[in-house]
């Protein structure tokens, strides 16, 4: 193998391996009782006020 290939071969490994790492890799989920699950979404509309519908739970 010349050097060309091998440097092209480490490369698509290098990019393979962060893609696996990337895949395992959990996203993070904020765990609240209010609106934000894909079933029960939030819809937020900023104007000069901010108006939210759905329930939303403040502490």
């Amino acid at each position: 193998m010349d050097r060309y290939t091998k440097v092209m071969l480490t490369i698509i490994a290098l990019v393979l391996s962060g893609i696996l790492v990337q895949n395992t890799i959990l996203p993070a989920i904020a765990i609240g009782d209010g609106c934000g699950s894909s079933y029960n979404p939030c819809y937020i509309r900023v104007t000069n006020d901010i108006e939210v519908r759905g329930r939303v739970r403040t502490d």
